[in-house]
């Protein structure tokens, strides 16, 4: 079992302009460029989702095509959660149906773990972020910021 952090991908080295082929090999491989189509099965709640993400990752020029499944399982257990969140709040803690509460709190506990990882893969949490080392994007005061 390999120890320590995940490599950085080759793209972001060539992005980066810290690739080495002594380090990194020769042959790599190149995911597919592109933006993914939204699947079809996915609800209307889950493909406003994919369509803010897009958005947000295209801009940050990290999206590939190769990003299809994550960004599926994100935009559908985020739709999920946001239901949850929904029905959570339509239910009135005192009305002593605490079998259904608890379900949704369940519910809402699955979706938010899923939503950590999936967004983790795609670099939506502050901590995986960093290590994406995106470029620095100038702002109208003149001092660049990493959004």
């Amino acid at each position: 079992m390999a120890k320590g952090r995940k490599p950085k991908p080759i793209a972001m080295h060539l992005r980066d302009g810290t690739y080495r082929e002594d380090r990194h090999g020769g042959a790599h491989p190149s995911p597919m460029e592109g933006i993914p189509s939204c699947p079809k099965h996915l609800n209307p709640a889950a493909k406003k989702i994919w369509r803010e993400l897009v958005r947000v990752l295209r801009d940050a020029g990290i999206l590939t095509k190769a990003d299809v499944w994550t960004m599926e399982r994100f935009c559908a257990a985020q739709a999920r959660l946001q239901a949850a969140e929904a029905a959570l709040d339509k239910i009135s803690l005192t009305d002593g149906d605490g079998v259904i509460i608890k379900r949704l709190y369940v519910i809402i506990r699955g979706e938010s773990d899923e939503c950590n990882r999936r967004g983790a893969l795609l670099g939506l949490d502050p901590a995986n972020r960093g290590k994406l080392n995106l470029p620095a994007k100038p702002t109208t005061s003149g001092i660049a910021t990493r959004d």
